[in-house]
């Protein structure tokens, strides 16, 4: 029997595909973390006192969960090649602006720029990989990629210090500038043509893998080897989903009323909960009860991002072997465990901790977004189902952000208790991940 036709299908190569995207999303990622390690002389310099320097950050924030249905709406439209130049345009612009801050007002509008382009990006790049990855490579190219963020991060973390021996803040916001729209010009040149974007253009680019299945699985029900493989033709009327069935309509509401997205959704929401609570929380936990200095609280907690430089891809190979929702269940879960034991005072359990949210836990990202393919019923809701996983995202880093340390406090700032308590949260999250469906 011969396989689909698909005739606006054109695979990327995997290793150009990931380089390209990987040289415009790092930068975008850096912007995301540059703040920190300066954090309260950036905010003393426009006029913040030390209690609003957080604002540096919510804004950043605020930014990204407001316009994460907006931006899955933009990538479902666009060209997702303009998609990613515009995410990379929007962060360069931010940092130009904020480089030249003389007030709280244009600074935090500078992030709030930044934080548009990290979000669009944050869409984009799931859409490039599913988009033009063939799908027996789907899971280890997703789960490269997915480091674009966990290396922006430790390079901000390490380059900022650096630069500030030399550069004041002004100055590294201008390098990163200079590195964004560098990065997204040698991005437009790898990345090639971009013939299968936009709406039409992507539900015609189904994976040949499943309209294939879809054949065969008539021919074994009909009993007949005369049965034709579906053919997706451009422009036709009626476009067939990967399960062999019409496609549904686009629309943000269908993608909003998919349980078995919104599931898997939830469970990301937790992950991102747990995170947000190590990063901002564990070195003031450790700090204060007198276990590490800063220094060394500072590397523990970028141990995760730089485990799961291994991590990520070794996992989304696997999820391309056996499947994704028994891995992403796995990954979710030990991921809370590994925050949990972060906040326990004891140095063994806090490196036992950290490894295991570097080597299991820091893999979550890249499931649940290789996986988005497999959770809905038409190819045209992956833009805006992807928004919808970046908007959970965000709403976990919200959530922590707001309460996590609200609770700390009521406990009488028993941080190990309070870190202890996200392991039950994520367990709970892990049971709603298994009523979920995944179409493999």
């Amino acid at each position: 029997m011969e396989s689909a036709k698909l005739t606006s299908r054109e695979f990327k190569s995997p290793v150009l595909l990931t380089l390209s995207l990987l040289l415009a999303g790092i930068p975008v990622a850096i912007h995301q973390f540059k703040v920190p390690p300066i954090m309260i002389e950036v905010a003393n310099s426009v006029g913040l006192t030390d209690d609003k320097a957080p604002l540096l950050m919510s804004a950043f924030m605020l930014a990204c969960f407001a316009l994460s249905l907006p931006a899955g709406l933009l990538v479902e439209k666009a060209k997702v090649k303009h998609a990613i130049a515009l995410a990379a345009c929007f962060s360069a612009a931010g940092s130009g602006v904020g480089s030249y801050a003389g007030s709280a007002t244009v600074l935090l509008i500078s992030r709030g720029l930044e934080g548009a382009g990290f979000v669009l990006m944050c869409i984009a790049i799931p859409v490039a990989v599913s988009t033009y990855v063939n799908p027996k490579d789907l899971g280890l190219v997703m789960g490269i990629c997915s480091v674009w963020i966990s290396l922006g991060s430790i390079l901000a973390y390490n380059t900022v210090p650096l630069l500030g021996n030399s550069y004041s803040w002004g100055g590294i916001w201008k390098i990163y500038a200079v590195l964004t729209v560098a990065g997204i010009a040698l991005f437009w040149i790898l990345f090639g043509s971009d013939p299968a974007s936009g709406s039409v253009k992507r539900a015609e680019a189904v994976d040949r893998n499943s309209l294939s299945g879809s054949a065969k699985q008539m021919e074994a029900t009909t009993g007949s080897a005369s049965v034709k493989p579906l053919e997706v033709t451009p422009g036709a009327a009626t476009k067939i989903s990967a399960t062999g069935e019409p496609a549904a309509k686009p629309s943000l509401a269908a993608a909003f009323g998919n349980r078995n997205l919104i599931l898997p959704s939830i469970g990301f929401m937790a992950f991102n909960i747990n995170m947000i609570a190590m990063f901002t929380f564990f070195p003031v936990s450790v700090t204060a009860a007198g276990l590490m200095t800063i220094e060394k609280a500072s590397f523990i907690a970028s141990l995760p991002m730089i485990l799961s430089l291994g991590s990520l891809p070794l996992f989304g190979k696997l999820a391309d072997r056996v499947g994704h929702k028994s891995l992403y269940m796995l990954t979710l879960f030990g991921g809370g465990v590994g925050v949990g034991l972060m906040f326990v005072k004891s140095v063994p359990v806090i490196l036992a901790g950290a490894v295991l949210l570097g080597l299991v836990g820091s893999a979550t990202p890249g499931l649940i977004f290789s996986s988005i393919g497999k959770l809905i019923p038409s190819q045209d809701l992956v833009a805006q189902s992807n928004g919808i996983v970046i908007l959970f995202q965000n709403a976990g880093l919200f959530i922590s952000t707001a309460l996590f340390g609200v609770l700390v406090t009521a406990l009488g700032d028993n941080y190990t208790i309070a870190g202890l308590l996200l392991i039950p949260m994520t367990l709970f999250a892990v049971g709603l991940v298994s009523a979920a469906k995944y179409n493999e």
